[in-house]
């Protein structure tokens, strides 16, 4: 978010009175931004309420933002929604600031070339999986099979456990803390209502099924003490005090 004067900002939709583009979001997002594309090419501007926000479109856009200028912008509260940094604590999605810089140099080697390589082996390898299994004439649900082969890539990746059984109950943990995430908001800094008691009883039993694997694994690892070729080993490696104690914990994990 960058405090820019109103007469800088370039042209969109008028949207109605007090709500402004509310209402056309909510019911057709996708839609939504596909028109504003079409209809003002690579930069607009939406009024949320009386707030204006403004949408970029174009690949050299989002890299002036995130890679040439990031220091210029902010990252305003609800860009993750306040059920979301309850999980995750202060993870790069939820931080900004030098505490995002800080955390983000520690999880740059897990991008270099080789661990990148590696980790495209592993996607290959699990598409191809998924295809293979694939029978002629059958019906597949691509949400369903997308979302697992996704869950199998980020537990290789990042812990290197390729488990069916812990890939699904993990994927059932994340999908009920994330959907009864308090105060929910969306792109649009949109809040949902707040989930029911019962609701808030789930969420808090998954996110221990979470806490039990992610503090399990870290133990395992440090007791280990080398590199398995996964995230953890090197944020592991990575994230040491002066008296060689690991500081690491979920919001680092689940950044």
């Amino acid at each position: 978010m960058s405090n820019l004067p109103a007469t800088s900002l370039p042209p969109g939709p008028k949207g109605l009175p007090f709500v402004g583009s509310l209402l056309e979001f909510q019911r057709r997002p996708l839609k939504f931004f596909r028109e504003l594309e079409r209809s003002y090419g690579g930069m607009t501007t939406v009024m949320v309420g009386k707030r204006p926000v403004l949408f970029c479109f174009r690949p050299e856009h989002i890299r002036y933002f995130l890679v040439e200028h990031p220091r210029n912008f902010i990252k305003p509260g609800t860009a993750t929604g306040a059920g979301l940094k309850l999980f995750l604590g202060d993870g790069l999605l939820t931080i900004d600031g030098e505490q995002h810089r800080q955390q983000r140099r520690l999880v740059q080697p897990a991008f270099h070339k080789h661990r990148v390589d590696s980790y495209a082996t592993t996607m290959t390898r699990y598409a191809q999986e998924m295809l293979d299994s694939w029978r002629p004439g059958s019906v597949v649900n691509m949400a369903s099979e997308m979302q697992y082969l996704t869950l199998r890539i980020i537990t290789k990746t990042l812990f290197d456990v390729d488990s069916i059984e812990q890939t699904k109950q993990l994927g059932h943990a994340f999908d009920v803390v994330i959907s009864n995430g308090p105060q929910r908001t969306s792109l649009m800094g949109i809040f949902t209502p707040s989930p029911s008691l019962s609701a808030q009883r789930e969420q808090e039993k998954e996110t221990q099924v979470i806490d039990t694997f992610i503090y399990g694994l870290i133990e395992q690892r440090r007791r280990a003490d080398h590199d398995t070729g996964d995230v953890l080993s090197m944020l592991l490696a990575a994230q040491k005090d002066e008296a060689g104690q690991c500081r690491i914990n979920r919001s680092t994990i689940m950044c």
